[in-house]
């Protein structure tokens, strides 16, 4: 079994890489874990998509943060492999995925609610509707109250 992660090393994502670590050790999966340098378009009309400013320096620290996102997969004894993709992050999960034939995709849901997802863009929306993969969601943390 194969399980593709998409992490962007924020807490929420990182519930998402904790799961799929608990869930490939009871099923003996191998993880490989995504991460996305994001692309940024021009302003100007008909302009071609470059990455911005993606030199060694920002190459490094999205080597920094995916190797501090994986923690939990090594510390679960799983095998692993770490991918560092340029481009949009659902794209970049989708496209890894395919390459892979994974059974399983995993993303954390950062809790913002429908009008915030809808505002703002979702990864986890981006790949529930368009993707031919099954898609675990893991939520965000309880929020602690008085009563707990």
């Amino acid at each position: 079994m194969k399980i593709v992660v998409g992490t962007d090393g924020s807490p929420d994502a990182q519930r998402g890489v904790e799961w799929a670590a608990d869930h490939a050790r009871n099923v003996g999966a191998e993880i490989v874990a995504v991460y996305s340098i994001e692309m940024i378009y021009p302003a100007a009309p008909m302009a071609v998509p470059v990455l911005a400013d993606v030199d060694e320096s920002r190459r490094s620290e999205a080597e920094i943060a995916l190797e501090e996102a994986c923690a939990p997969l090594r510390e679960a004894g799983v095998p692993y492999r770490a991918v560092i993709d340029d481009g949009n992050a659902a794209a970049a999960i989708e496209r890894v995925a395919d390459e892979e034939a994974a059974d399983l995709l995993v993303v954390g849901r950062r809790g913002r609610g429908a009008l915030g997802s809808l505002l703002l863009g979702s990864v986890t929306n981006q790949l529930l509707h368009h993707t031919t993969h099954t898609v675990v969601v893991v939520p965000p943390a309880k929020k602690r109250t008085a009563d707990d």
